[in-house]
C-alpha cells in the first residue's frame, strides 16, 4: 500500500501500529506468535518509513526504536546490570555488506567476524556470584526482565556452580529440543490436552512455570553464545569469553568465524544444509564483530548494537491444494479467513490450515478454491498462503472450482460488518450478541491471566450457553448462589426453581466433584486485584501489561471507576503520561466504555466482585547513608558506577562525580593510587572499599529497601 497524503499515512501508521502492538502480546506475553519474524520486520520497516516519509507529523509513541517485549506479569520485574539489546535484522549479503560497510576497524582491532547459530528460543541471563549462580533474568524489554531463578536451577544442563571469582553474567537461549518437544506433544494429547505450536513456544512456557518441578519435567536446555561487556573484561575477543564458558562447563552455541563479509554466503548456504539435521531450532546466523574492544567503541543505537546483525532465513515454503476456505470470527468481532488445505508437511510440522489474514489479502492473492498455493511457516508461526502457483495437474482435480469471497455479514450472527478506515480488518459490530464473539469473550474472562476460573473452559462455557442461556461474564460469577429462576427460567417453562449447581450435575459429562470444583473455583475467583479485573473485561489492545499500568496509575478501584464516565466512555486523557500507554491504547479504552452494553457489564462484575486495590509501593525509608558526601573511584566488580552512584542516593547519599573538600566517604574500587588515597583523607574523608558498601547495601536490604539493579 502505497501511502501518498498525510491523512491516509496517519490512519496506515496507527493500523500498523495496532498490528506490531497485537503481534508482541501473543508474542512476548503469550508465547503464542501470529506472524512470522520476517512479516513483522516488514511490518516495522513500514513504520519507519512513514514516520520519515512525513516528519512533519508527530508520531507518538512510535515503537520502532524501541526492544520489543515486556516482561510478563505473575513473577518478579528485575532490572538488568546491562541492558540486553535486541539485534539489528539482515537479510541478504547486500544487508551484511551494508552492515559491515557501517564502521572502521582500526590496525588494532582483530579483523575477525565471528558467525553463530541463530537459536529460536528464549533469551536469558544468568549471573554467579564466586561460582554459584545467584539469579536468572529473561529479557523482558532488554531494561527488565523476569526473575526466574528457581525456575533455571532445574535447567539440567545448566551449571548452578562454575569455578569463577567474583560476579560473571552468562546471557544465552534456553531451548527445547526437537525430540523432547515430538515427546512432550505426545504426552499432551494423551492427556487430552492442547499440543503445542513450536519448540520456543515450549521452552518459554516451561520457563515460566510457576512451580520448578513443572521446568524440570519439561527437559529444557541452555546454550550460551556470549557474556555481558563488564564479564571477562581481560578477554579481547570474543572466541576467548566462548572457549572459557565452554571449560566452565556451558554449552555454546555453535560458532565459526571469517575475515571478509564476501565470504558470509557460503557460510549461510551451508548452515541452511545442516538446518534440517539439527537436533533444536534455529531461525538465522548471528554475525559479529570478534573484537571486544571495538565493539565498546562502536557502541549501540537506542535499540541494538552496531557490532552485530541477525541474518533470518527465508520461511520455509511448500505448494498444496486449497480444498476451502472457512471465516472465523474472534471475540473483538475480527473476521479471519482461514485456508483449509490438503495436508502437507513443511516448517518441521504437518500443516492443513493457513491464515488468509484479511479481504485485502484475499484480492491479493486472486485466489479460487482447488488452486495449487504455496505455503510458508518460518517454523513458530500460523503458516500463510503466499501465492497461487501454476499446476500441470490442475485438470485432473475433480473438486470445485469456486471463487473466494468475504463475507460483508457476519459468519456467526450473520449481523452487519465494518471495516474502519484505514484498518486491514473487517469486524462484526454486534458485539457480546455475536455467539462467536460472546464465546470468545467468556473464554478470554475465565483464562488464566484473567480470572484464573479453573475447571472453566471453552466446553464448559458452550454447555452454560446452551442449557441456561448464558450472555454475560457477570452472570458466571453468581453461579455458585444462582437459582434457574436467576436466568429467565420462569413457573410457565414447567421448570422448578433448583440450585444451578444441583442442575448442573445431571447435564451429560458433569458430576458432582467436577461441578463442586467449578464453583469453588468461582468463588475463590471473586476478589481479582484491579489489574486483573481490567484485563479479564477483554478490552481491545489491553493485554496483561498494559491492564497492570492502567491498574497501577489508579491504584484504587474507585479511582478507575470515576474515569469511566457517567455518559460512557473513558477519561483516556488521565493515562496521557502513562510509560507503555499511548493513543491506541486510549482510544480502546474509550470505544470500550462507549459500548452500552460494555458500561453496564463491567458495573454489574463491580457488583458482583470484591475487587480489590493495588498495593501501593513501599517508600524508601531506609537511608543508611543519610548525610554523607559519597564519591566513587577507581573501577567496581558488583555494579557499575552509576548504578552504585543511584543506589547510593537512594539510600540518603549526596554523590559527587570526583573528590572534593565536601567528600565525607570516599569508596575506593580497582587500580586507586595511594596519593588520591591520601589526598581525600586530608580533607577529612573516610577511604572505604566496595566491599563495604556491598556490606552496607546488604544490610539496606534487610531493613526493607528495594534494590532496583542487578546485583
Amino acid at each position: 500500500m502505497t501511502v501518498t497524503n498525510a491523512a491516509t499515512a496517519q490512519a496506515r501508521w496507527n493500523d500498523l501500529v495496532h498490528q506490531r502492538a497485537a503481534a508482541d502480546v501473543a508474542y512476548y506475553e503469550h508465547d503464542a506468535p501470529v506472524m512470522s519474524d520476517e512479516d513483522y520486520d516488514i511490518l516495522s520497516i513500514t513504520i519507519a518509513k512513514i514516520e520519515a516519509d512525513f516528519p512533519e507529523l508527530c508520531f507518538k509513541d512510535s515503537p520502532v526504536n524501541k526492544v520489543s517485549g515486556r516482561a510478563t506479569e505473575g513473577f518478579e520485574k528485575v532490572k538488568h546490570k546491562v541492558r540486553m539489546e535486541s539485534l539489528a535484522n539482515s537479510f541478504n549479503q547486500q544487508d551484511l555488506n551494508a552492515w559491515r560497510n557501517g564502521f572502521t576497524l582500526t590496525d588494532q582491532d582483530s579483523p575477525l567476524l565471528l558467525h553463530e547459530l541463530k537459536m529460536d528460543g528464549l533469551s536469558l541471563s544468568v549471573h554467579y556470584e564466586d561460582g554459584f549462580l545467584t539469579s536468572a533474568v529473561t529479557r523482558g524489554d532488554g531494561e527488565t526482565g523476569e526473575d526466574v531463578t528457581k525456575q533455571a536451577l532445574r535447567i539440567f544442563d545448566l551449571p548452578s556452580i562454575i569455578e569463577a571469582t567474583g560476579h560473571v553474567e552468562v546471557r544465552g537461549e534456553v531451548y527445547m529440543s526437537r525430540t523432547q518437544f515430538a515427546k512432550l506433544n505426545a504426552e499432551l494429547e494423551a492427556q487430552g490436552k492442547k499440543k503445542l505450536v513450536n519448540c520456543r513456544n515450549a521452552a518459554a512456557g516451561a520457563l515460566r512455570q510457576k512451580n520448578p518441578d513443572i521446568t524440570e519435567q519439561r527437559g529444557i536446555q541452555f546454550m550460551a553464545f556470549g557474556v555481558s561487556p563488564t564479564t571477562f573484561a581481560l578477554m579481547d575477543t570474543d572466541e576467548q569469553v566462548l572457549e572459557k564458558l565452554k571449560a566452565l562447563g556451558f554449552n555454546v552455541v555453535p560458532y565459526g568465524w571469517i575475515e571478509d563479509i564476501a565470504d558470509a554466503e557460503t557460510v549461510i548456504e551451508a548452515v541452511e544444509r545442516e538446518r534440517a539435521h539439527l537436533a533444536y531450532d534455529i531461525d538465522g546466523v548471528v554475525w559479529k564483530i570478534d573484537d571486544r574492544i571495538a565493539r565498546e567503541r562502536l557502541g549501540s543505537t537506542s535499540k541494538a548494537p552496531r557490532w552485530a546483525t541477525a541474518f533470518k532465513f527465508a520461511a520455509e515454503k511448500k505448494a498444496t491444494r486449497l480444498l476451502d476456505v472457512q471465516f472465523q470470527v474472534g471475540r473483538t468481532g475480527a473476521i479471519t479467513p482461514v485456508a483449509i488445505l490438503e495436508p502437507v508437511f513443511v516448517g518441521g510440522v504437518t500443516v492443513s490450515t493457513a491464515t488468509l489474514h484479511n479481504e485485502d489479502e484475499i484480492a491479493r492473492l486472486a485466489i479460487t478454491i482447488g488452486d495449487m498455493v504455496e505455503i510458508q511457516r518460518a517454523g513458530d508461526v500460523i503458516p500463510q498462503v503466499v501465492r497461487v502457483v501454476d499446476d500441470p495437474a490442475d485438470q485432473l482435480w475433480d473438486g470445485i472450482y469456486q471463487t473466494v469471497r468475504f463475507p460483508k455479514t457476519c459468519p456467526s450472527c450473520k449481523g452487519p460488518t465494518e471495516r474502519k478506515e484505514g484498518e486491514a480488518v473487517r469486524r462484526c459490530v454486534s458485539g457480546p450478541t455475536c455467539p462467536a464473539q460472546r464465546q470468545g469473550y467468556l473464554e478470554h474472562f475465565v483464562s488464566r491471566d484473567a480470572m484464573n476460573i479453573d475447571g472453566l473452559g471453552p466446553s464448559q462455557i458452550e454447555d452454560l450457553i446452551k442449557h441456561l442461556g448464558l450472555t454475560k461474564a457477570s452472570q458466571i460469577m453468581t453461579l455458585p448462589d444462582a437459582y434457574l429462576y436467576d436466568f429467565g427460567f420462569s413457573q410457565d417453562d414447567a421448570v422448578p426453581n433448583e440450585p444451578v449447581a444441583d442442575v448442573m450435575q445431571m447435564w451429560s459429562g458433569y458430576g458432582k466433584s467436577s461441578v463442586t470444583k467449578m464453583m469453588r473455583a468461582i468463588k475463590k475467583a471473586r476478589t481479582p486485584d484491579l489489574a486483573r479485573f481490567i484485563y479479564a473485561l477483554g478490552i481491545r489492545n489491553v493485554g496483561s501489561s498494559t491492564a497492570k499500568d492502567i491498574a497501577r496509575h489508579f491504584g484504587t478501584v474507585d479511582t478507575f471507576f470515576k474515569a469511566v464516565k457517567v455518559t460512557g466512555g473513558f477519561q483516556a486523557a488521565k493515562l496521557q503520561d502513562v510509560d507503555g500507554i499511548g493513543p491506541i491504547v486510549m482510544a480502546s479504552l474509550d470505544d470500550f466504555f462507549e459500548n452500552e452494553d460494555n458500561y453496564d457489564e463491567t458495573f454489574a462484575l463491580r457488583l458482583a466482585l470484591e475487587i480489590a486495590d493495588m498495593p501501593k509501593a513501599q517508600a524508601a525509608e531506609v537511608q543508611l547513608l543519610a548525610g554523607e558526601v559519597v564519591c566513587f573511584t577507581g573501577g567496581l566488580d558488583r555494579w557499575s558506577r552509576e548504578q552504585a552512584m543511584l543506589i547510593a542516593t537512594e539510600l540518603g547519599a549526596k554523590v559527587i562525580n570526583s573528590a572534593a573538600k565536601s567528600t565525607t566517604i570516599l569508596v575506593c574500587g580497582n587500580n586507586v593510587g595511594a596519593k588520591k588515597i591520601e589526598a581525600a583523607e586530608k580533607n577529612g574523608a573516610v577511604a572505604k572499599d566496595e566491599a563495604w558498601f556491598i556490606g552496607i547495601v546488604e544490610q539496606a536490604i534487610e531493613q526493607g529497601y528495594k534494590l532496583d539493579v542487578m546485583d
